[in-house]
């Protein structure tokens, strides 16, 4: 089964069941809330596992955020896959972050604007052009 994450939210509480199908409009037998989340967890609730429950109605149960997109379809993520025992994983390559404070040092800012947001709030400069 397939985890289902919320574009809002970037929760993962729901999974895909046997009666998923990715071409097919999505309905509430589809999917069902992780372990973790449901009655053997902490018990959320969620909405009935029914085929009339369909589009709008599968919110995240984490944010309220209906899950469907433009075609009514929930997109779920694929599994990931355990590497073969014989293929070795490749080396990860740091980069430099261009966007770097220089109030603090902090460097892993992906925009311009994160950089600008991170200096108002965390130490109260005003950024002018």
């Amino acid at each position: 089964m397939a985890d289902v994450k919320c574009q809002r939210c970037r929760g993962v509480f729901l999974e895909t069941t046997e009666h998923y199908d990715p071409l097919k409009r999505s309905d509430g037998t589809m999917f069902r809330l992780k372990d973790k989340y449901g009655a053997k967890g902490y018990n959320w609730s969620v909405f009935p596992p029914k085929v009339y429950v369909i589009a709008d109605a599968l919110e995240c149960p984490g944010c309220g955020q209906p899950l469907t997109n433009a075609q009514k379809i929930v997109v779920a993520m694929a599994e990931k896959q355990p590497l073969p025992v014989d293929v070795k994983p490749q080396q990860s390559i740091t980069t430099v972050s261009e966007f770097i404070c220089n109030e603090c040092g902090k460097g892993d800012f992906k925009s311009k604007r994160a950089l600008h947001m991170h200096k108002v709030g965390k130490h109260r400069v005003l950024v002018t052009k």
